[in-house]
C-alpha cells in the first residue's frame, strides 16, 4: 500500500464525504487495471507481474475504501434509529465484521 492510501483512508476514516471521495477514485482506478487486465483474461495468459499486482492493490484499496464507508454509514444508522428512540448497533455489527473479516486476509 502507498503512503498516499494510508493518508487517505486516515482522512476517510473522519469524513464520510472524502471517504465517498476516494472510494469512487479507487473504484474508477480498479475499472482501468480491469482493462489493462482483460487481454491476458481472454487470450488465457498469465499477466506480467506487474500488471496483476497493481490490479490487486488496487483491489484492496477499493476493499478498505469500501468498508469505511459501510462504516460511516452504519454509524449514520445508528444516530438515526436512536433519534426515534429505537435502538440500533449496526456500527458494532459491522466492527465485528472487520475485525473478523480483515481485509489483508481476503483473496485478492
Amino acid at each position: 500500500m502507498s503512503e498516499g492510501h494510508e493518508q487517505r483512508l486516515l482522512l476517510a476514516e473522519l469524513d464520510y464525504e472524502a471517504a465517498q471521495n476516494f472510494r469512487a477514485v479507487a473504484e474508477e482506478l480498479l475499472n482501468l487495471h480491469a482493462v489493462a487486465m482483460e487481454p491476458y483474461n481472454v487470450s488465457g495468459e498469465t499477466p506480467p507481474s506487474a500488471i496483476h499486482n497493481s490490479w490487486a492493490i488496487a483491489k484492496r484499496e477499493l476493499k478498505e475504501l469500501n468498508r469505511v464507508v459501510l462504516r460511516h454509514a452504519a454509524r449514520r444508522l445508528d444516530a438515526s434509529y436512536r433519534a426515534q428512540g429505537q435502538e440500533s448497533e449496526m456500527e458494532s455489527a459491522v466492527m465485528q465484521f472487520d475485525i473478523t473479516h480483515p481485509v489483508h486476509e481476503m483473496q485478492i
